[in-house]
């Protein structure tokens, strides 16, 4: 086993650990997203980011699988796919990098881009970091999916906390891979509105009226990432409690705004309330597929 290499510890929980059972689980959400998504649309987009959610794949993994479809239409084989990823069990100040090794999924290992983590690292405030990795699932809930849709990619995993370097993190990072852009896309991996009495969070009442309360709030936040809105992100964030993920949602617009994208595109918005409703019913997070 190679120095660096992180065990795939969701597996068996978060998603299925069997390769079988694992791709026929995604094959399942592809079948039905690939018909949802408007392929005349998609030809007219960059594809070169997206964010993305992180729950189980049960509740989350047709939501993602739209965007990761989305972008191997353009990008059928890149070399590296950089993904930002919230923060939920590790508290790190700055945003921190995987730097070297390899990442299992049950469909095989990724291989981490150590020559373009070591970019990013001497160009940035960005830091070498294994730990806040060890046990979070936002950046190993996308690795069966890369693994699956881009199996010859590397990735480059960054953790990356609500902070004021958000944003020069992604134009950073946009501007190191500037010169073959093709080959790297980003995705920034964040769930949105935790809503319910078991999340702390219930102000429009633990409900169905609460649960569409948090539909509208998830919108908010949606309009803001579309418009590429990246300075209004992590306040709104912080005022409506509409992710879980805002520093890594900025680095991915930011990273967007600075290849001169101009919109993002929602695939598909979504409650886990929708895919599997609580009873009583009061408890959902919500879940985008956002494709620039």
């Amino acid at each position: 086993m190679p120095n660096n290499f992180r065990r795939a510890e969701k597996a068996g929980s978060w998603y299925p650990a069997s390769r079988d059972e694992l791709t026929d689980l995604i094959d399942t959400f592809l079948k039905y997203s690939s018909s949802q998504v408007d392929l005349s649309l998609i030809e007219k987009l960059p594809c070169q980011a997206a964010i993305t959610p992180h729950a189980g794949l049960a509740f989350s993994g047709e939501c993602a699988t739209r965007a990761y479809y989305a972008m191997k239409q353009k990008h059928p084989n890149p070399k590296t796919i950089i993904i930002f990823g919230a923060v939920h069990s590790h508290c790190t100040s700055s945003a921190g990098i995987w730097s070297s090794g390899e990442w299992d999924t049950p469909l095989g290992s990724i291989d981490i881009d150590s020559e373009l983590a070591e970019r990013v690292i001497n160009n940035s405030c960005a830091q070498e970091d294994f730990t806040s990795h060890l046990t979070d699932n936002a950046i190993e809930l996308q690795t069966p999916l890369i693994k699956y849709f881009f199996p010859e990619s590397m990735i480059l995993p960054i953790s990356t906390p609500p902070t004021t370097d958000s944003a020069s993190i992604g134009s950073i990072i946009a501007e190191i891979t500037s010169d073959n852009p093709e080959n790297y896309l980003a995705v920034g991996s964040s769930d949105l509105t935790h809503y319910g009495a078991a999340y702390g969070f219930s102000p429009a009442g633990n409900n169905l009226e609460g649960i569409e309360w948090a539909r509208e709030n998830d919108k908010r936040l949606i309009t803001l990432i579309e418009e590429l809105q990246t300075s209004m992100i992590i306040p709104e964030v912080l005022s409506r409690h509409n992710a879980c993920g805002s520093g890594a949602i900025t680095a991915l617009t930011s990273f967007a705004s600075s290849r001169n994208i101009l919109k993002g595109y929602t695939l598909e918005h979504i409650l886990s309330h929708d895919i599997m409703p609580s009873n009583p019913p009061e408890l959902s997070v919500g879940y985008a597929s956002i494709i620039f």
